[in-house]
């Protein structure tokens, strides 16, 4: 049997350091029970980039965002 969690956050469009900081802060709170974390989609961009997601430095901000998001999550889910 596996524990979901589902983080609510408040996301920010094209707050990326923002939202990374608040899928973080989620990641640190669930506790040790939990071996899935669901975020909401967009979770480093935010909805509504429209054409910010046509800058290579506004999409590669986003996947550096991630790769920290991946990283805070060592050792705690599945």
């Amino acid at each position: 049997n596996y524990k979901v969690c589902m983080a609510q956050i408040e996301l920010r469009t094209g707050d990326i350091d923002g939202n990374t900081a608040r899928a973080i802060d989620a990641i640190n709170k669930m506790g040790d029970e939990v071996d899935f974390l669901l975020l909401p989609e967009l979770v480093t961009s935010g909805y509504a980039c429209g054409s910010l997601f046509e800058t290579d430095d506004f999409v590669n901000d986003c996947v550096n965002a991630n790769k920290k998001i991946v990283d805070a999550t060592a050792g705690k889910l599945a």
